[in-house]
């Protein structure tokens, strides 16, 4: 993980990062550039972890956290366009697309924005553990 302090970040909206096991356990948590950085840094965690290995990634996570490096990010993509106008109605105004996992097109685009629009789901995607009891 040499080449991290060469990444020029402020060109950068974020940098995700996806190691091996053997990488992430190399890792450093403290490193200069990961603690100035760790604002723009998201971590993407194997899509699948074994028995064997959960003890390891849930340590993983919880130095993370711990460091305030806390952006984690899921296999299946995560949408609660559905829930926006509870979401306005409760004062949160600013939302943010992630296009990065999919092969983006313009049908596609179009699709995403009038869903978002008409507080759709947008899908392929899952509401992970969003809590759907919004007063």
């Amino acid at each position: 993980m040499e080449w991290l302090p060469f990444m020029n970040v402020g060109q950068f909206e974020g940098l995700f990062l996806a190691f091996s096991k053997i990488t992430w356990s190399r890792f450093d948590l403290q490193l200069p550039f990961i603690q100035k950085n760790k604002e723009k840094i998201f971590v993407e965690l194997p899509r699948f972890i074994s028995e064997g290995s959960i003890g390891f990634y849930r340590l993983l996570v919880e130095k993370m956290v711990g460091n305030g490096l806390t952006s984690v990010v899921p296999a299946v993509p995560v949408s609660i366009s559905q829930s926006k106008n509870k979401l306005l109605s409760q004062g949160f105004y600013r939302f943010l697309i992630d296009l990065s996992y999919e092969a983006v097109s313009k049908n596609r685009i179009k699709t995403i924005k009038s869903r978002v629009v008409k507080s759709e789901q947008i899908q392929p995607s899952t509401t992970f553990n969003f809590n759907k009891g919004l007063p």
